[in-house]
């Protein structure tokens, strides 16, 4: 047994703080000595105080889901694009296999555009899209992937839109400081559970089991959910004060 893998990007804000927040306390109640993890829980428990006072602040200025959830559907697009362009790079068709490869050169030198800033990440994808069509057409229609270009353009715009009408400069900074802090904290909890991991296939499990089977309780609760969420009707909901994934 072992710690589940589990894609913490997923998860709203309040979701996100409340899942380490549980991960934390784990650590704690079976001691982070006899876990074997002393050395990198300090830093973990740092990060973690750091996202909790981000998360304080969005909630004092009442920041909502909104923006957050946008730009999660347009990273969402995005990937599935590059992993489409991937995936064509090992066609069995030569020509397809070839316009997969011409595009993946170009998109590697986007670099990771998901983690960037808000305002950075919607130029990027807009230049993304205006090169793509305009040099790569052939590439595009022969791979048959111009719907994930029309739809990654349109939750861009619609990301903008609602960014101009809702949000003030000062409420994106606070939003992308959250996207940073998330980032590191995850890091550091990836880890901990790398650490713990080699320790269970090291040792045995005998004395991770009981953290083990806690910990991986409330991954699958998560992932339970977020695969319900994702197999419901999308609908619009009026704003809230929880706030999810700033990206």
């Amino acid at each position: 047994m072992e710690v589940l893998d589990f894609n913490l990007t997923l998860l709203r804000n309040e979701e996100h703080h409340k899942f380490h927040a549980d991960f934390s306390e784990l650590i704690n109640r079976f001691s982070p000595e006899t876990l074997g993890v002393q050395t990198f829980f300090p830093h973990y428990s740092e990060l973690f105080s750091a996202e909790g006072d981000a998360l304080n602040f969005i909630r004092k200025n009442d920041i909502t889901d909104d923006l957050v959830q946008s730009d999660l559907e347009r990273d969402t697009t995005l990937r599935g694009f590059a992993a489409a362009i991937k995936s064509a790079c090992n066609h069995f068709n030569a020509d397809k296999r070839k316009a997969g490869e011409r595009i993946q050169i170009m998109l590697d030198g986007f670099g990771t555009i998901t983690a960037k800033s808000y305002e950075s990440e919607t130029s990027a994808i807009n230049s993304l899209v205006s090169k793509l069509t305009r040099n790569y057409a052939s590439e595009i229609a022969l791979l048959g992937v111009n719907e994930w270009l029309d739809e990654l353009l349109a939750q861009n715009t619609a990301f903008t839109d609602l960014s101009n009408r809702r949000y003030t400069s000062e409420t994106a900074k606070s939003q992308y400081r959250m996207k940073e802090t998330r980032r590191e904290v995850d890091a550091a909890y990836k880890t901990i559970v790398k650490r713990l991991n080699a320790l269970i296939e090291i040792n045995g499990s005998d004395v991770y089991l009981d953290f083990t089977k806690e910990i991986n309780l409330r991954i699958e609760k998560y992932t339970t959910k977020r695969a319900s969420k994702a197999a419901s009707p999308v609908v619009v909901e009026n704003p809230t004060t929880e706030t999810p994934v700033e990206r």
